[in-house]
């Protein structure tokens, strides 16, 4: 009896609960491994479910992105479980919101093409689908450009934003006038070739 009770007594507690930690962390990884495609499909189906979509949640492009969103989500769960040092916390936390935030803008990318029924609403069906193509190219680039802000911004590189996107604003109006005349000779050639 002695025996047993200088063992449990020599047992450090805090170094066994952070294996326990480190078990539950790997254990919750290897969980959303073997489950990632299911969720990726529930997700794809709710989400062409809204818009009306036919095709299957594996041909989708949002398929690969969403399983390994979901993957992430897993081991930033499992750094959370695992004690750790409180900047160490901040640093992965800052990563995780990035990710998130990279994430969220390919979903939307995604969702943004010239047969859309979202887009269908705003864009004429015209008889030159490069139009609507380049239409959605340009709005793909404006939620990117967006998305890079904001990441910039959380980041805290910024604290006045306002500043870098009226710098741009004005280069961008200086580009514009500049490419004036051979964005009108595109163009022109462009509709006229398809009529």
């Amino acid at each position: 009896m002695a025996t047993i009770t200088n063992f449990l007594s020599s047992i450090d507690l805090d170094s066994l609960i952070t294996i326990f930690d480190i078990q539950i962390a790997l254990a919750l990884v290897i969980i959303a491994l073997l489950i990632k495609g299911v969720v990726a499909r529930i997700i794809i189906r709710i989400v062409y479910s809204l818009t009306k979509n036919p095709k299957k949640a594996k041909e989708s492009e949002m398929y690969s992105p969403i399983k390994k969103m979901f993957v992430i989500l897993a081991i930033y769960l499992a750094l959370r479980i695992i004690p750790k040092g409180e900047r160490i916390t901040l640093i992965i936390n800052e990563i995780f919101k990035t990710i998130i935030i990279i994430f969220i803008t390919k979903l939307i990318t995604t969702l943004v093409y010239s047969d859309s029924k979202i887009l269908k609403k705003f864009l004429k069906k015209s008889e030159n689908d490069k139009v609507n193509a380049f239409v959605c190219k340009i709005i793909r680039g404006i939620i990117w450009t967006i998305s890079i802000f904001v990441i910039i911004s959380e980041l805290g590189f910024l604290e006045d934003i306002s500043g870098l996107i009226t710098g741009l604003g004005f280069a961008s109006a200086i580009i514009a006038l500049a490419a004036q005349e051979l964005v009108k000779n595109l163009l022109s050639r462009s509709i006229n070739s398809y009529r």
